[in-house]
């Protein structure tokens, strides 16, 4: 018995050694297993979130290809593209390249200078083109070093036509974006490393997506990017890994051994037999109380002990975290007024009738208030454990269940609300099956679907969507739904022809979505039918209409003719096919070029609604015509566009210019004739005149006049009243009139003959033209004429004693000159014939002078006599 108590201590210490270094194993093994866990769960979600990235370019890419399908390289395509950067989260750069050559790039300005350059000189970039072209489908290339010093992946995606690649569309994004998208934000930012292997025949390269090293010889995961053909590997940071056994953790057992050594050493060294009860009950405890604490204090159900009134005995530390009271508050408190009160009466009286007998156990459903005022659902089991003398106690163990009785009721009113949508909706809504069985089979349609199809549900349940679709519209159908059902769309809308009973057709806008269950499984088709059969008659009779107006109609999209009505064809003579999709610069005459740009971008950019504007249209055959364009906006095939009629005026041009020459010619004739010409309206406002009246009625009456002058008002007063009766009068009685007008006094006064005519517009009186010449001149020298005749009649008394014998010589000439001076002053003789009578008078007068003189002589004898006087 002496060696028993050193034979304990190296017995006890050798298990104790020995138990709690496998537990220290054991826990470092669990501890590695639960960080490979999380490992594997951190690189299935990096992989997500790299995967994420990858569609975002994926989207942006095929985007930028179906714009290139439809309609080549973009004429803006740094607007195009910046649209499609913005709608993208992670791309930063689009590229397009045709048979290899770079077409387009934005919007790194200094990736423009690689327009033009060939990527198939780069083995590389020839490689990568290569691969995305075989595969048909979108290829990551890199990571690689870019043209201009950074890193990044470069996804290409074949544009191909008619099984033919035409182009190739790349998106770019560098990895610092990758970075940004992959690292997680908060204290766990550096408690995982990522890597993106790329293995190809140069060997294995490395990409570290973390701003931290890795560290040596870590645990890591690698997951397969198929798109890139690369490797994601993401293993933990320093400080974060299990890489060491737990020294620390072993010493303390050993420690622990080595006193539960010394413990057992010491007891030992009492009586055997005692020794041996005490260790028995004390393992029975510890084992039992070590069972009951870990049950209890584990356990994510709340344990509550209750005695027969219901009063709580002991609550396990759940029991608190769900409603929120201590054990001391609890005990304080009625337990039955935490019940709802609408629930207390019934659950207490069935409390108490089912629990009464041992062991008895009875499952309730409460509405308890929590201690923040609110109830709750809790879910529980009630076990009667009075009889048991180690319990004697009701034994209440449940759960908070509110989350899942919310999410319930949630899902049921969700549920009440689609039915109550579906059922009363104005439009045609029904559910499809995509089981592969019963592809296409209506599984629920409501009433306005049968209305509109003519159906009843019973037969429209038994059918298929495809057996009421026009056979030429079934393909396109089909194909959408397949790239919905394939994850390539969300949704999908068509225009398509529905078959009615009656077998008569009907236009459908067609909205078609997938419904998938919390799995993110596809569960079922939902889709929504509109009936627009009218709106596409509305339709082809406005297109009807269009294709037989009698002025040209053209649509223009992307600075690109994409439709032109046949009148337009007719007198441009170009083939339809000639003219579709041509640039409207090769259809616009160079001078006015400028013009038609100016208001394009003023039409797409400023908002502004309508135009009309005159330009020249270059035929095919080079001659210019003349149109007046009226222009509007409008939505061609659900995108903006510029559209207007086009009104041959090449016939009215002409005449304008004839008009325009002819005026030109008349205006000279009006400003250089010695006419003086005044052009006034009913209210004697001038409209025009002349520069020979300017300057007359400048010099003469000291006015100035200017187009929009009222004559009658700048008129001398003493002159205003006889003019404004006379130009009355001309509108009045519609004829014209003359007078003699006189302005100035002395040797300044000026003389005029005057003509007041009315102007027609064919009807009416539009206004009077008032012409006038200077007479002045004429009229002095009528008066000299005068004077002259008047001397002649004096000297004739002094000869009336030889008029007997001359009378007859001297009648004749004088009676000449007497009928031609009436003749001069007759105002409608022209000035060629005026100056044709002045000279008749002037022979006559000679002719005269020459009988005076000899008359002269013969009354003198003395021809000397210095008092003689001579005429």
């Amino acid at each position: 018995m002496a060696k028993l108590p050193v034979l304990m201590f190296i017995v006890v210490f050798a298990l104790s050694a020995t138990l709690t270094q496998y537990l220290t194993y054991q826990q470092y093994k669990i501890s590695k297993g639960k960080k490979r866990t999380e490992l594997i769960h951190e690189a299935a979600d990096a992989k997500d979130r790299f995967r994420n990235v990858l569609f975002n370019d994926i989207a942006a890419a095929n985007t930028l290809a179906i714009i290139y399908k439809q309609y080549g390289v973009p004429t803006k395509f740094d607007s195009v593209a910046h649209q499609i950067i913005q709608n993208s989260r992670y791309a930063e750069t689009l590229q397009i390249t045709e048979n290899g050559i770079v077409k387009n790039v934005y919007p790194d300005t200094s990736y423009k200078t690689t327009i033009g350059t060939n990527v198939n000189a780069d083995p590389v970039r020839k490689a990568e083109e290569a691969r995305a072209i075989d595969r048909k489908d979108i290829y990551f290339a890199g990571p690689r070093r870019l043209r201009f010093g950074d890193t990044g992946i470069l996804g290409k995606v074949p544009v191909i036509v008619h099984n033919k690649v035409v182009a190739v569309t790349t998106v770019l994004t560098r990895l610092p974006a990758i970075k940004r998208a992959l690292v997680p934000t908060g204290a766990d930012k550096g408690k995982f490393i990522y890597l993106l292997v790329k293995k190809d025949s140069k060997g294995t390269s490395f990409f570290l997506l973390s701003d931290a090293n890795p560290v040596v010889k870590s645990d890591h995961v690698d997951l397969r990017i198929p798109e890139g053909d690369w490797l994601l590997r993401v293993s933990y940071g320093n400080g974060y890994a299990v890489n060491q056994f737990p020294l620390e953790l072993s010493g303390l057992g050993l420690l622990f051994s080595f006193i539960a050594a010394l413990l057992a050493y010491r007891k030992a060294q009492e009586p055997y037999k005692l020794n041996k009860i005490i260790d028995e009950k004390t393992e029975q405890l510890t084992k039992s109380e070590k069972y009951f604490r870990t049950l209890i204090e584990t356990s994510s159900d709340a344990i509550v002990l209750l005695d027969i009134n219901g009063k709580v005995l002991y609550q396990s530390p759940s029991t608190e975290k769900i409603l929120g009271y201590t054990l001391a508050e609890v005990q304080q408190m009625d337990g039955l007024l935490l019940i709802h009160p609408e629930d207390q009466e019934k659950d207490n009286d069935a409390f108490y009738s089912e629990i009464s007998e041992p062991n008895a156990v009875v499952q309730r459903k409460h509405r308890v208030k929590h201690k923040n005022g609110n109830y709750i659902y809790v879910e529980g089991t009630y076990r009667n454990l009075l009889h048991d003398d180690n319990i004697k106690a009701i034994v209440y163990s449940y759960k908070d269940i509110t989350e899942k009785v919310l999410s319930e009721q949630t899902l049921i009113e969700s549920e009440n609300r689609f039915r109550r949508a579906f059922e009363d909706s104005a439009i045609g809504m029904g559910l499809t099956s995509i089981e592969e069985n019963s592809m296409g089979k209506w599984l629920k349609v409501n009433r306005s679907l049968c209305e509109m199809l003519g159906y009843t549900e019973k037969e429209l349940l038994s059918s298929t969507f495809m057996q009421i679709t026009h056979p030429d519209d079934l393909a396109k159908d089909l194909a959408a739904q397949d790239r919905l059902l394939r994850g390539e769309e969300d949704t999908y809308r068509m225009e398509k022809r529905n078959i009615r009973k009656d077998g008569s057709y009907i236009w459908i806008n067609l909205n078609v979505s997938i419904v998938r269950d919390k799995d993110k499984k596809p569960i079922y088709l939902v889709a929504q039918v509109e009936n627009i059969t009218e709106k596409i008659e509305s339709q082809n009779k406005f297109q009807n209409l269009v294709e037989n107006f009698i002025v040209g109609v053209y649509i223009l999209q992307h600075n690109k003719i994409v439709y032109v009505n046949p009148r337009v064809i007719d007198e441009t003579g170009y083939k339809e096919e000639e003219i579709i999709n041509m640039p409207f610069d090769r259809f616009i005459h160079p001078e006015d070029l400028e013009l038609v740009r100016d208001i394009i971008n003023r039409r797409t950019k400023h908002g502004i609604k309508t135009v009309r504007y005159e330009i020249r249209i270059q035929r095919k055959d080079g001659q210019p015509l003349w149109y007046e364009i009226l222009g509007g906006s409008t939505m061609y095939r659900g995108t903006p566009a510029l559209m207007g009629t086009m009104v041959n005026i090449n016939d009215r041009k002409a005449i304008h210019d004839d008009l325009i020459k002819s005026e030109a010619n008349l205006k000279s004739i009006f400003d250089t004739t010695n006419v003086s010409y005044l052009l006034l309206d009913t209210h004697y406002k001038v409209i025009a005149l002349n520069q020979q009246m300017k300057e007359v009625y400048i010099n003469v009456a000291g006015l100035k006049l200017e187009e929009g002058d009222n004559l009658i008002e700048l008129l001398l007063p003493e002159k205003r009243e006889t003019a404004k009766a006379t130009y009355d009068e001309v509108i009045r009685s519609n004829q014209s009139k003359d007078y003699e007008t006189t302005y100035g006094t002395g040797s300044t006064q000026r003389h005029f003959m005057a003509n007041v005519k009315p102007i027609h517009d064919g009807k009416t009186v539009i206004g009077i033209c008032i012409s006038s010449i200077d007479i002045t001149e004429r009229k002095k020298m009528t008066l000299d004429l005068l004077n002259h005749v008047n001397a002649i009649e004096e000297q004739n008394k002094t000869l009336r004693e030889i008029a007997w014998v001359q009378s007859h010589l001297v009648r004749a000439p004088l009676s000449r000159i007497m009928g031609l001076i009436d003749l001069f002053t007759n105002h409608e003789n022209s000035d060629a014939d005026k100056r044709k009578i002045l000279n008749y008078i002037v022979v006559s007068a000679n002719e005269l002078d020459e009988i005076v003189k000899d008359i002269s002589d013969k009354v003198f004898d003395n021809k000397d006599d210095p008092d003689r006087e001579l005429h």
